[in-house]
């Protein structure tokens, strides 16, 4: 009888265990589905990213070719910006030039940051080969 009471008092602790171990698994496999949803829809909007991303690049060298034809027909003077590091300058200075993309960078100063666009920008790595085929 001794024995009885005692596995009987075991289950009774066990119950309540056995019931959040449940809620636990219930819980998991919950987080689990959001997982593989949100991944998926993570998936998706990634390459939904790239996608416009690409597109936005084209339309923009596009864009860029049509003014560049149209400044061709009027006869106007293109300006390109090419970045080149100050030899003078440590490695650990930083720049006060950021280049955005191919064709705008920020002028960093003390008081705030300023924008400009051009024709098209040749940062440090570009050698004077393609500034030469991209100018003419």
């Amino acid at each position: 009888d001794w024995e009885y009471n005692k596995l009987n008092d075991k289950l009774k602790e066990l119950i309540p265990l056995k019931n959040e171990n449940e809620a636990k698994e219930e819980e998991i496999a919950k987080l689990t589905h959001d997982l593989t949803r949100l991944t998926n829809e993570n998936k998706k909007l990634t390459h939904d990213l790239t996608r416009l991303t690409n597109e936005n690049k084209k339309l923009a060298t596009d864009s860029r070719k049509s003014n560049n034809l149209i400044q061709e027909m009027k006869g106007k003077i293109r300006v390109y910006c090419r970045v080149r590091h100050d030899s003078n300058l440590s490695q650990r200075d930083e720049s006060v030039i950021e280049v955005e993309d191919e064709y705008s960078l920020n002028l960093i100063t003390a008081r705030e940051k300023k924008n400009f666009i051009f024709d098209r920008v040749f940062q440090q790595h570009e050698d004077q080969n393609t500034v030469f085929q991209n100018t003419r």
